[in-house]
């Protein structure tokens, strides 16, 4: 953390917002589920830690995978749900900086 006044906080939803106030205000940091791979539907973050040049996220993915081609030429999908921990060097995921 930067000082006492710099803070996050995750939604279930894949939402991370930042402060710099002291929480006063919070702006959109990142929203995780667009900025990952486009298989994954749904992102619940649980958690999330940053350090000084990673940031980690833990939580609940819904993603859909090819497994077959069917007779008429369409792709099946199977569907699922995971625990997923997702990182990345801070800042490449940012919404916007402050």
């Amino acid at each position: 953390m930067e000082d006492e006044k710099f803070g996050w906080f995750i939604t279930q939803y894949g939402w991370i917002y930042q402060t710099r106030d002291g929480g006063k205000s919070w702006k959109p940091w990142v929203k995780v589920s667009q900025a990952i791979d486009s298989t994954v539907h749904g992102l619940e973050l649980w958690g999330m830690t940053v350090g000084k040049d990673n940031v980690w996220a833990v939580g609940r993915a819904n993603f859909t995978s090819p497994v077959s081609q069917g007779e008429d030429g369409t792709t099946r999908y199977t569907m699922g749900s995971t625990v997923t921990i997702i990182s990345w060097r801070e800042p490449i995921l940012r919404i916007e900086s402050f």
